[in-house]
């Protein structure tokens, strides 16, 4: 079963949050999906090179935040500081999963091409090695 505007957090309140996290979705077509979550997956898969595990994960969380924010706006009494702390993990834990992806992805190609990453590694040393030590001009 297709989840709803109800199950995203209000698709009033999510959708300039799935524009500015997404801005190569098109407004209009966001429009078409009528907040279904699944139809607004598949649009932001289609617009770019993203994951849908990865697009499925922030769509939740923006879920929340516009949650939050809706209660914010009608009155809600959370400080500011355990909101600022709420989002902050939620950038570590997306941060950490990027940042696993991405090294188990660099770590893939290095194996792949390992003569050119050697070549790189040795001409990377040696430069930084020039600047370092210098170019030797002026020593005895």
């Amino acid at each position: 079963m297709a989840k709803t505007d109800d199950d995203t957090g209000g698709f009033a309140e999510l959708r300039p949050l799935i524009l500015a996290e997404w801005p190569k979705v098109a407004g209009d077509a966001l429009d078409e999906t009528g907040g279904d979550r699944d139809k607004i997956v598949e649009l932001v898969v289609a617009s770019g090179d993203f994951e849908r595990e990865l697009v499925e994960r922030q769509l939740a969380e923006l879920a929340e935040l516009a949650r939050e924010d809706g209660e914010a706006a009608g009155g809600g009494d959370r400080p500011v500081q355990e909101v600022a702390r709420s989002l902050q993990t939620k950038m570590n834990e997306v941060a950490s999963y990027v940042r696993g992806q991405m090294l188990a992805d660099a770590r893939g190609k290095a194996r792949e091409n390992f003569l050119v990453t050697l070549l790189l590694a040795i001409g990377l040393g040696f430069v930084l090695g020039i600047i370092v030590r210098g170019f030797g001009r002026g020593r005895s």
